[in-house]
């Protein structure tokens, strides 16, 4: 990981026009119509419209077929203002680019205003900066950042476009819209909250009816003859508001959203254009003075350095920054609440990481798997409150606010749970707002959570239908709703908001912050924060980046790790866990975490089994609730180019039947599978065996689990090759994560072999398992030639290799080498779920006029 950040990087405005690979609109030369002057970067003409007002350009040559002027093939219109581009064909790398102005647009294709494409395209194709550790001013941490989350939008949306289309009837019964599709059908991420794009199908030459919608729930229908899966969906897009006269067939797929990169391209403007004129506007900065040289890496120290300038500019920034954390929050006479009667009391470690929340303005925790992360970041948020609210009651009570975040809503809700039952055992005392993004508001949630939401409180007064009332009305009220809240609860995202856009946080904490690229922590931040907490750990997954170019050049690499790397004073380790059987966190704690993992007190005997399972279930070794099963079954590649191992998936349905008949409930039992397609092999083998309660079960990816735990845990790692490649497996924070969701009990499938000949860290756990004794292969008898059976109650032990004593050094398994790096890239890009950050994209319209109202602030 340090790699990414020692070269020094490329000129952001790069004169060499050389682009990486083939631009579907490709610029190779601008000219002002007006002036005749020849440009060769989309800032030069941008910059030349702005101060001479010449709106008409030739563009030599598009897509490499050379046109005259650049004009409206209908109208002949020459203002590159007003002028799209059509992006038209069954692939995005086919586009016929095709120039129209807005009222000429032909409908049913999609389409872009030309400048943005000039702009976009070129930095999506151009070759990124790698990100640095430190920045010597705000306008080199823009140049970095804003070609990297471009690229991302541009290519994630490209893979979006080319998803597979399904075809299904939507039906309505009374006001609400839903569509069935097979219990058994996998080939559409079809869970709550995700975003479908719908396209109506018209045997007529009539326009195409077309809008956005998120699914609210998903529910089995039972069937005589096959059970159904029935889809419940609201419409998304500004301009529908209602279904009426639309039912019937569509094409379906997954729908993809702008939101979430605009509002980190925001968050970045807000960042690097946070200049107050006048001293007395200091307070009003969108983030701290000094929170802003720590981001950019100018102060590497808290004060305590020998070098006395630099002491002297710290001591000067936090004296104009007067109303800044260290005069309202901090006091070495400060008694901490500890412990709170009813909800439990911090340990050792979680002490002093609050402790020092109180001491720096900057603080990063490490929280290990199942070190109680969120229980501490509860007893933070409450301290804070009490500190706040113990001062002078005539103060601001905006300069009070607390503002929580997390990069997924799962995360947001625990951690809002968890406060409500503070909340509970000390009287109500807290103001707790839970703001959800508006496409989550129709999803079924937690009764209680719900009633802590800002969309309740809406809804209470204004009553289910909105659009009855005026918009300023139901904006008034909403900024009262949050002005009368203390601490307010939602995703990075949402927290860019307008709801929340203007408001002042000067407290901000985000909950697994390890998960969030770094634009997408600046979100919350730049709400004018001066005391930051970030709580995370470095050693499990870190964000998702789908551009092959943008992860490699570190846009995977959060906030939490950069501050890590440039404060290391400043870091926290969580270091007693309450989760795992003592044998299960053995292997991570000696691999990732240096030996330093302690169980709590009576975990021991909380864990422990009970004779009879043990009995039933014959774990190989009595005491140790773990083992490796070795499968040699082969993977294949699904249509989806997702991929999957049968032979894998009918033990893992094994075990799963073996667990029932021991008691256990499928609640309490979890599947993980780094493949999309091996998911859904495992609940086709469900349904066909007929699996009671299988509804129940979780069965997921290594990255929806994060976070999560189950009693049991099934890990199916699918990769069996001859090549002994195993592609994003790879990384050992997905390993990490993997093994350390288990509570009692971890069976974990794979080829081991393939798994051992990779010199990943994979060949450090073969080695371990193996070390004590916990590697078998499971007896296997063939039915027929097609067919095997394989009895799980009989298993032999086996040793894979001699390379006992081998140990991989962190740095040769991070990110993997030049040479598999692609390979393992797409591999992610096959097997990504959007799960829990995706908001709508909302009306093509309003966004387009969005853009040209931004035009035209722009050009004035």
């Amino acid at each position: 990981m340090a790699e990414d950040f020692n070269e020094a990087p490329v000129a952001f405005e790069d004169k060499q026009k050389k682009l990486i690979e083939a631009n579907p609109i490709r610029i190779d030369e601008i000219q002002c119509q007006t002036c005749q002057i020849i440009f060769h970067l989309p800032s030069q003409i941008k910059e030349h419209i702005k101060e001479k007002d010449h709106y008409s350009i030739r563009i030599k040559r598009i897509s490499k077929k050379d046109f005259e002027d650049v004009k409206c093939n209908i109208c002949s219109e020459s203002n590159i203002k007003k002028l799209y581009a059509i992006l038209s064909g069954a692939d995005i790398d086919e586009i016929k680019s095709i120039i129209y102005c807005k009222k000429d647009v032909p409908q049913g294709y999609e389409n872009q205003l030309l400048m943005d494409i000039i702009e976009q395209d070129r930095i999506m194709y151009r070759k990124l900066n790698k990100v640095q550790l430190k920045y010597s001013n705000k306008e080199r941490y823009y140049n970095i950042y804003k070609p990297l989350a471009i690229a991302d939008m541009k290519y994630t949306r490209k893979l979006y476009e080319k998803k597979e289309e399904y075809e299904f009837e939507l039906l309505q019964k009374h006001e609400r819209y839903y569509f069935l599709v097979p219990e058994n059908f996998c080939e559409m991420n079809l869970t709550p909250g995700k975003i479908l794009k719908f396209v109506e199908n018209k045997e007529s030459n009539d326009e195409d009816f077309e809008f956005l919608a998120v699914i609210t729930k998903a529910e089995i229908v039972e069937n005589k003859e096959e059970n159904k899966l029935k889809i419940s969906i609201n419409p998304i897009n500004r301009h529908v508001t209602s279904l009426k006269g639309h039912t019937g067939m569509y094409k379906i797929k997954e729908g993809f959203c702008l939101i979430p990169y605009e509002r980190m391209m925001n968050a970045l403007d807000s960042f690097v254009n946070d200049f107050p004129d006048e001293e007395d506007e200091i307070y009003d900065r969108n983030v701290s003075l000094y929170l802003t040289e720590r981001i950019l890496g100018i102060l590497p120290f808290d004060g305590n350095s020998d070098d006395e300038n630099l002491k002297e500019k710290v001591e000067e920034i936090l004296r104009i920054e007067k109303n800044s954390v260290e005069v309202i929050l901090f006091d070495e006479k400060i008694e901490l609440i500890k412990e709170i009667d009813g909800f439990g009391k911090l340990n050792s470690s979680q002490i002093n990481a609050l402790e020092r929340i109180f001491k720096q303005t900057l603080n990063l925790i490490q929280g290990p798997p199942g070190t109680g992360k969120t229980f501490l970041s509860s007893f933070i948020i409450y301290n804070i409150f009490k500190k706040r609210k113990n001062l002078d009651p005539n103060d601001d009570e905006e300069n009070n606010k607390i503002l929580i975040c997390t990069p997924s809503n799962s995360a947001a809700d625990n951690l809002t749970s968890y406060l409500l039952r503070i909340n509970k055992v000390t009287g109500g005392e807290m103001k707790i707002l839970r703001v959800y993004a508006k496409t989550r508001e129709y999803l079924e949630i937690n009764k209680e959570i719900e009633k802590n939401s800002l969309h309740y409180f809406i809804r209470q007064k204004f009553g289910p239908d909105l659009d009855e009332f005026d918009k300023s009305e139901i904006e008034e009220e909403t900024k009262n709703i949050i002005e009368d809240h203390d601490i307010i609860i939602s995703t990075c995202s949402t927290s860019g908001d307008n709801r929340l856009k203007n408001l002042n946080f000067p407290f901000v904490i985000i909950d697994e912050a390890t998960q969030c690229c770094e634009l997408e922590s600046m979100i919350p931040v730049v709400h004018g924060c001066s005391h930051l907490t970030l709580i995370g750990d470095q050693k499990q997954l870190g964000p998702v980046v789908l551009h092959p170019q943008a992860k490699k050049v570190g846009m995977n690499i959060s906030l939490f790790e950069r501050m890590i790397k440039l404060y290391p004073e400043l870091l926290t380790m969580l270091t007693i866990q309450y989760r795992m059987h003592p044998e299960i966190v053995k292997f991570p704690s000696q691999q990732f975490y240096e030996n330093r993992i302690q169980n709590s007190e009576n975990l021991i005997n909380e864990r422990k089994l009970s004779e009879e399972f043990i009995k039933k279930f014959k774990w190989p070794k009595k005491d140790i609730p773990i083992l490796f099963l070795h499968c040699e079954g082969q993977e294949k590649l699904s249509k989806t180019k997702s991929k999957f191992n049968e032979e894998e998936a009918k033990i893992v349905v094994l075990y799963i039947e073996k667990l029932i008949n021991c008691g256990i409930d499928t609640k309490d039992i979890g599947v993980i599978t780094p493949y999309i397609a091996q998911i859904d092999k495992i609940k086709s083998i469900l349904i066909q065996k007929n699996i009671p309660n299988r509804s129940n079960l979780k069965i997921s990816s290594v990255d929806a689990f994060q976070g999560g735990e189950k009693k049991f845990i099934i890990l199916s790692n699918v990769r069996s090759n001859k090549e002994n490649t195993i592609g994003f497996l790879e990384d050992f924070r997905r390993l990490n994560v993997s093994v350390t969701r288990a509570i009692y009990g971890m069976v974990v499938i794979g080829n081991a072999k393939c798994l051992y000949h990779d010199k990943s860290i994979w060949r450090n756990f073969i080695n371990y398992y193996q070390k004590n004794h916990l590697i078998y292969s499971p007896k296997a008898n063939k039915e027929n030639e097609e067919e095997i059976v394989y009895d799980i109650d009989d298993l032999t032990e086996i040793e894979i290799g001699n390379d006992k004593d081998i140990n991989i050094e962190e740095d040769q398994f991070v990110y993997g080498n030049e040479v598999d790096y692609q390979d393992i890239n797409q591999d992610l890009i096959d097997n990504y779920e959007s799960t829990s950050n995706i908001y709508a994209e909302g009306n093509k319209n309003y966004l387009n006029k969005k853009k040209e109202k931004n035009m035209k602030k722009y050009h004035k």
